[in-house]
């Protein structure tokens, strides 16, 4: 009897250690909560983070930095390798139909803000890579392979240049920053320098519509996008680029 006592007693203690592993796991995965995202001078930038889908394997907002996830949706993707080659730890959005909706908050148009992402081309071109615009309206972050790499639109008018083409097969980080008053862009090559347009005082009309990563002929890639309710600094911006954080 003593002995039946023991073993059920070892059996027990196996699985509860076995819980106790897999829900470690779980906060390490989608930590949550407001302690996840208190900044330590370390990996991305926390303040102000308002959702980080970092496409390892879903679609998943990373963590819950105090307004709640925002899952993003998406159709015509696949997962594949990301900027540090680890398999399954970035989407591609194939050539000419996948989408990723990140959602129609009012934060993402509000300002201040900031969003920012990698983005790897497989096949030269000119397209809008970061949209919430119906044309006229909104804004949009542009990349191409050619003379520029990135380029912003506001309303429909392209206002800034930076970069001497994005190239392909490159993973490229850049951004989109936003305070009312102006808009600046940065980008810049995995393992590269990060390079800023010049500031734009043109403003741009708010619309209902979402902020989508988009693709067409290009294959485009994307991994850890990113968005902020304030606008970051230089130094902030180039601290999330050189982060091995993901």
């Amino acid at each position: 009897m003593a002995l039946n006592k023991v073993f059920l007693c070892l059996i027990a203690s196996v699985f509860l250690l076995n819980c106790h592993k897999y829900d470690l796991l779980e906060k390490i995965e989608n930590p949550g909560g407001s302690a996840s995202c208190a900044d330590n001078g370390t990996g991305i930038v926390k303040n102000g983070l308002i959702a980080w889908w970092n496409f390892n394997g879903n679609l998943s907002d990373r963590w819950d930095c105090g307004s709640g996830f925002q899952p993003a949706m998406g159709s015509n993707f696949t997962f594949t390798n990301d900027r540090f080659g680890q398999a399954g730890k970035a989407i591609d959005l194939g050539g000419g139909t996948g989408i990723v909706n990140l959602g129609s908050q009012s934060e993402f148009q509000t300002a201040p803000f900031t969003l920012c992402t990698w983005v790897k081309m497989s096949l030269g071109g000119q397209y809008d890579a970061i949209k919430r615009s119906t044309g006229s309206n909104g804004y949009a972050l542009e990349i191409r392979d050619i003379s520029t790499s990135i380029s912003v639109k506001m309303n429909g008018t392209t206002t800034v240049f930076v970069g001497a083409g994005m190239g392909t097969n490159v993973w490229n980080y850049m951004c989109l920053v936003y305070d009312a008053a102006n808009h600046q862009g940065f980008v810049g090559p995995f393992n590269g320098s990060l390079l800023s347009t010049g500031t734009s005082a043109t403003a741009f009309a708010q619309t209902g519509v979402s902020t989508d990563l988009l693709t067409n002929a290009n294959q485009t890639a994307y991994d850890d996008a990113v968005f902020y309710n304030r606008k970051l600094s230089q130094e902030e911006i180039t601290r999330n680029f050189a982060a091995a954080e993901q």
